[in-house]
């Protein structure tokens, strides 16, 4: 014998799946398999596409209004690539993607995939497939090959410090070494010539000395003195709607052995 059928409101699954819900999307909401979603909307002639397209908030990037798309933004920038066909963003952090795959994809169904990179290590990567967000990107400045040619965009004023945030999140370092039992922390971003030139102008105006060194073809910037990283950190975390788990602990880690050394 079968099981019992389980009452579920239709009213409310068709709602859903009129309103652009994906059909396994509604099943995790309602905690039923995606078969069974997909079968009483059968019943009730709704057509279920069998390959229906991810969701795409096309104009995400359009226009850099808010701190969370300066954030990604930067990130992006960083960290991103450009087939011109798709963006692709791969990272060793868990869960961090989701955040930014909840910011583009309408019913936040595009799985943030996994793989092993050549050393062992567990990659996870995001890829976005939008002919009008791989345009805007391109405008801000996300281009094949950025790592030679990416500039600062021009945004608000009042997105520089997400912006900065994304990039170090995405190309930068927060590190010490020890001398004797003392902490001695070095902070550094690196990129292109003309970002890292940029972003050392828009740190210097908190009355910061910021170094500038040259790697090869990359580019990098970089604070010593605990003082005046910890300066550095906190101007660009504060009121921090987003950022990097692993970096902010650190970030917390050195306040915590900077109070208790003092």
């Amino acid at each position: 014998m079968g099981g019992k059928r389980k009452d579920l409101d239709i009213n409310q699954i068709i709602n859903l799946y009129k309103d652009n819900w994906s059909a396994s999307k509604i099943s995790r909401l309602l905690k039923v398999d995606v078969v069974t979603i997909t079968s009483r909307l059968r019943e009730n002639n709704i057509e279920v596409k069998k390959h229906r397209k991810y969701l795409i908030n096309k104009n995400y990037f359009s226009k850099i209004n808010d701190q969370n798309k300066s954030y990604w933004l930067g990130f992006l920038m960083a960290d991103g690539y450009n087939s011109d066909k798709y963006i692709r963003i791969d990272i060793q952090d868990n869960n961090h993607l989701d955040k930014l795959r909840d910011e583009v994809y309408i019913n936040n169904d595009m799985p943030v995939r996994q793989k092993k990179s050549k050393t062992g290590k567990t990659v996870y990567y995001l890829t976005i497939q939008d002919k009008q967000i791989i345009q805007d990107c391109e405008k801000w400045g996300i281009v094949n090959k950025k790592g030679f040619i990416c500039q600062y965009p021009n945004i608000d004023v009042d997105y520089d410090i997400p912006f900065i945030r994304g990039v170090f999140d995405g190309d930068g370092s927060l590190s010490y070494s020890m001398d004797g039992n003392y902490r001695r922390y070095a902070f550094s971003i690196v990129g292109s010539k003309k970002i890292i030139k940029q972003v050392i102008e828009k740190i210097s105006v908190i009355g910061v000395n910021v170094k500038f060194r040259k790697m090869k073809s990359i580019y990098g910037l970089y604070v010593r003195g605990n003082r005046q990283i910890i300066k550095v950190l906190e101007w660009l975390y504060n009121e921090s709607d987003i950022h990097l788990d692993r970096k902010y602990e650190k970030y917390q880690d050195m306040l915590e052995w900077y109070k208790n050394k003092n």
